[in-house]
């Protein structure tokens, strides 16, 4: 049954059929095949999949992004960084990855990043000079940034999936984040040194204080978030409820860029964004209940100790599936099929948690600029009007980068524990 789940699932990818609609015909047909299980296993288990409270913060976290983008907050973020860092070498690429990680904090999905910051500064990077393979290269991998830094809808199905506090993984988040987006300023400084992505604009300290007043509300919506759950006020849930009453408010009363009229195309499309997540969320429930019943998790064990008993290999090793696995699924699915699969693994070894969380949605955010999948690089590559072959050409700097900062996280797990132990009991 098991076998039979694998090869009919990637056979359904195979011939294009959607990642959701593969793992859920996938599954029906592995229990048709087995001949023992009531078909009414499969609703009973898609019903299962989606009935957590914790799920309702993507839908609201997606509409706060909406708000933000439409509403005019998200260009406040753009002037206040351009402020900031418009005189450095390749200031265009540095403001990109700032505003990655400053727009991280509200809307927590790589894709939403990727077409939100690259429609506005993918045009102005070729405008003002910048090739645009890597205009598109910078815009796709500092999107990952959106999936580590909280709030992050990977982590909150990792927490369904597992049962671990969302809180804790919010935290564990940080550094790790802020370390990918110093890790990418890095080579884009050596590749606009090399190309002479020289900046005309100089530091002014006259500017500064003016866009941060005129991006105040902006830069405080992040902070009232992760502020309002670290201290209790609301949960990881209620706070995509908060992100989007004080992005309406701000975008609406504050800044009034955001009229009536918006509000159902901003519906609109945030209903087709959570739906496509859930869609595969729901279908990898039930996939990956198939796998467990299986004893699949088991069987991988008791393999790969087989194969050596160094933990840092078997973390190399799990590593290794994970970026691979990257490359031709969805992440959300991605976490629901192979961490179940993975936790009698790490409990063996005696790998916290949180960290192995971490490394995972690092890991698998990788594949999301790796094709053939990589849905970022297919946004990038359409908003620069380039072809995915030359941006993934030139995203290959920035995956190296990335695969280094994962590797300090794996054998470093200070870097990533230090703020939830720090923070939470």
């Amino acid at each position: 049954m098991g076998t039979l789940l694998f090869i009919s699932f990637l056979v359904l990818i195979s011939i294009n059929i959607p990642i959701g609609l593969a793992l859920g015909a996938a599954s029906a047909i592995a229990i048709l095949w087995q001949g023992e299980m009531p078909l009414l296993i499969i609703p009973q288990r898609l019903f299962a999949g989606s009935d957590s409270f914790i799920l309702l913060a993507i839908p609201f976290f997606m509409l706060a992004g909406q708000l933000m983008y439409t509403g005019g907050i998200a260009r406040r973020l753009f002037h206040f960084c351009n402020v900031l860092l418009g005189h450095i070498i390749g200031a265009l690429a540095h403001v990109n990855i700032l505003v990655s990680m400053l727009f991280a904090g509200i809307t927590g999905s790589a894709p939403a990043d990727t077409s939100s910051i690259g429609s506005v500064l993918i045009p102005e990077m070729k405008r003002c000079g910048y090739d645009r393979d890597f205009s598109a290269a910078v815009t796709a991998a500092s999107s990952i940034i959106g999936v580590i830094i909280p709030p992050s809808i990977p982590m909150v199905i990792f927490a369904v999936t597992t049962g671990i506090p969302l809180t804790r993984l919010f935290l564990a988040g940080f550094i790790p984040g802020i370390m990918v987006g110093l890790g990418l300023m890095l080579v884009s400084y050596f590749i606009s040194r090399k190309n002479n992505y020289f900046s005309k604009k100089k530091f002014n300290w006259k500017e500064v204080w003016p866009a941060f007043i005129d991006g105040f509300w902006a830069l405080f919506m992040p902070v009232i978030i992760m502020g309002g759950i670290l201290t209790g006020v609301f949960t990881p849930t209620e706070a995509g409820v908060i992100a989007v009453v004080y992005g309406f408010i701000i975008a609406k009363f504050v800044y009034k860029e955001l009229n009536f009229k918006d509000i159902p195309n901003i519906l609109v499309n945030t209903v087709i964004s959570s739906a496509s997540v859930m869609l595969v969320v729901v279908n990898a429930q039930l996939y990956g209940w198939i796998l467990t019943f299986e004893e699949i998790p088991q069987k991988i064990t008791v393999f790969l100790l087989g194969i050596t008993n160094s933990n840092p290999l078997i973390l190399l090793i799990i590593l290794g599936i994970f970026i691979c696995a990257g490359t031709i699924m969805d992440l959300g699915a991605n976490i629901i099929i192979f961490v179940p699969l993975m936790l009698p693994l790490i409990t063996k070894i005696g790998m916290d948690i949180t960290h192995f969380a971490l490394l995972t949605i690092v890991a698998l955010s990788i594949g999301l600029t790796t094709p053939p999948i990589a849905i970022c690089v297919f946004l990038a590559a359409d908003i620069a009007k380039s072809t995915v072959m030359n941006v993934a050409k030139a995203l290959v700097p920035f995956i190296l980068v990335l695969l280094f900062v994962l590797l300090l996280l794996a054998f470093i797990p200070g870097l990533t524990l230090f703020v939830p132990n720090l923070l939470t009991p």
